[in-house]
């Protein structure tokens, strides 16, 4: 499994699993809790009073959008889980702005797929070269649908 690489870069490191869709993500945690004792719960009605918390030595395996969103708009490294082509859509939309890498869960033969661990121990945040423009162009938008008071 994938994951067990991340328990290794640093030995110490914590392995937070965060629920956003409850019931449907409890039980992919049980599985991972099963081959990975050590990792850590956070249920959705705690993330949705307390929020998130993360650093730039984080790194981010997801098979949630809105996470990605989140997380690749703020430079922060990792990898996304997809198991169809409307998943893969949606989740590519972000290529423009963060170089995560795509996992498709239907393809048995990417569950062997080779992750370089200087690459998640690598804390450099990873911006792709046009950030800033995509960043402004959202706010612009946002500007124009809901403008300020």
């Amino acid at each position: 499994m994938i994951i067990t690489s991340f328990s290794t870069v640093p030995p110490e490191g914590e392995i937070v699993f965060y629920e956003f869709r409850p019931g449907i993500d409890g039980e992919l945690y049980k599985n991972i809790k099963a081959q990975l004792p050590k990792v850590t719960f956070i249920p959705f009605d705690i993330l949705w009073i307390d929020g998130l918390a993360f650093s730039a030595k984080d790194y981010f395996i997801s098979t949630r959008f809105h996470l990605q969103l989140i997380v690749a708009s703020m430079g922060l490294k990792g990898m996304f889980f997809y198991w169809n082509e409307y998943y893969r859509n949606k989740f590519s939309i972000l290529n423009d702005v963060t170089n995560w890498k795509a996992l498709n869960l239907d393809d048995q033969a990417q569950y062997d797929v080779e992750i370089s661990l200087d690459d998640i121990a690598n804390n450099e945040l990873t911006y792709r070269y046009d950030f800033e423009r995509v960043r402004n162009e959202k706010f612009k938008m946002a500007n124009d649908i809901y403008p300020p008071e």
